[in-house]
């Protein structure tokens, strides 16, 4: 592997960890429906995957300027291929029921959040500035062939010879993910730099303040401000409408669990399309450019919990997921080209935090939506609420000033 690039090693160790993340996001769902028929319990799985980013997404950046972010990968993986195989035995001899698949998707949630705060920080490191866009744009691309297209669809497939063989691909996912991570050469500390400001030396030896400089530095920049506050809304309504489509495509739709699966791999296409499609759109205004992904995925919602139509279905997955890469991609370049390298593991995961606020909630809204109206209708809702975080979107970031800034080298502010 010694001509592979660090950068390559590093989207190779990512396909594989997100791979085996596709793999169980499928998995622990369809695990619970045969367990349940309550579509707050089935949510609850869901509810157990964001929660976890609450409690360690901070630490976890604060860690990631603290430590070494590529030793930090390489032993949460390792942790994740260990828990993994814990459970496939547990499953395998009956003892994986509800509050087991709960605890697993906890634990793995949590070591999730660290890794994605010292994952992100690393990419600046690895290329240069101005190939952020594209690195972004990989980056966020081998997520979703790996995560969205060919871990659920196996995960589904997988599924319906028994609920421990996608387990064991999930666990084996990890270990490998780590033996790969193990081969990237270097130090991967946070640089030394003053930001007197925030007080980022004094910082340094306390972990609370620590992660309190990162989010003043974040709560100063207008323009990442409303970014991050506007990304708690679409946590929330995102996950609203995702926490209820597994119900909507087994109940409404009458598909089977493999069939879910394979229905994943229209909106991984989607997000290819939009990762391929925002770094082009870096000229345009943010507001813009980010503002109309997020109409076009809300749109696209809407129209899917108006159909039952298989083939619209999936034309309309496609259109969704590249919505949500477009504002994605162009969010996560502009963190990494404006937030200075010392702050950028607890920048970003205070961004992170503020966008995970929502998704518990979205959660627990979209189970009880779906108890009271029906999946149908709560995606309905869900999808009208994302259209309008896009407009607003538009109007907050074309109010604040920066707004206007294009993604490019010469806008980043000083």
């Amino acid at each position: 592997m010694t001509a592979i690039s660090p950068f390559r090693r590093l989207l190779v160790a990512t396909g594989l960890s997100s791979f085996g993340d596709g793999v169980r996001w499928i998995a622990m769902p369809l695990m619970a429906t045969q367990l349940t028929d309550d579509p707050r319990l089935i949510a609850g799985v869901l509810i157990a995957d964001r929660l976890p980013w609450l409690l360690f997404l901070l630490p976890g950046g604060a860690l990631a300027d603290r430590f070494d972010r590529l030793r930090m990968r390489v032993v949460l993986d390792g942790f994740r291929a260990v828990l993994g195989t814990a459970f496939v035995v547990l499953a395998a001899t009956g003892h994986a029921g509800l509050s087991m698949i709960y605890a697993v998707t906890v634990l793995m949630a949590s070591a999730d959040a660290i890794v994605d705060s010292s994952s992100m920080a690393l990419v600046p490191a690895l290329v240069e500035p101005d190939e952020l866009e594209h690195a972004a744009g990989h980056l966020q691309g081998t997520e979703i062939v790996t995560r969205d297209l060919l871990g659920p669809a196996l995960g589904g497939v997988l599924f319906t010879f028994g609920l421990v063989v996608p387990l064991a691909v999930d666990a084996v996912s990890f270990a490998v993910s780590a033996a790969v991570a193990v081969t990237i050469r270097g130090s991967f500390r946070a640089a030394a730099s003053e930001h007197s400001d925030v007080g980022v030396r004094a910082a340094a030896g306390d972990m609370a303040r620590s992660i309190g400089a990162g989010l003043t530095w974040l709560w100063r920049q207008p323009t990442l401000r409303s970014l991050a506050c506007l990304s708690t809304v679409l946590g929330m309504v995102s996950t609203c409408f995702w926490s209820v489509l597994v119900i909507f495509v087994t109940d409404d739709l009458g598909l089977g669990p493999g069939a879910f699966g394979l229905l994943m791999i229209p909106s991984a296409i989607g997000g290819l399309i939009g990762s391929w499609v925002a770094p082009r759109l870096r000229r345009f205004p943010l507001a813009a450019a980010v503002g109309g992904g997020v109409i076009v995925s809300g749109s696209a919602e809407i129209f899917i919990a108006s159909t039952s139509t298989i083939g619209l279905v999936v034309v309309l997955l496609v259109v969704d997921m590249a919505g949500v890469l477009v504002w994605n991609v162009l969010t996560v370049a502009f963190r990494q080209r404006t937030i200075p390298d010392e702050m950028l593991g607890r920048v970003s995961s205070s961004y992170r935090f503020l966008l995970s606020l929502g998704a518990p909630l979205g959660a627990l809204v979209g189970g009880t939506l779906a108890s009271a109206v029906g999946a149908r209708t709560t995606m309905l809702i869900a999808g009208s609420a994302t259209c309008a975080a896009g407009a607003a979107a538009i109007v907050v970031l074309g109010w604040s000033a920066t707004s206007h800034t294009r993604l490019t080298p010469r806008s980043v502010p000083a």
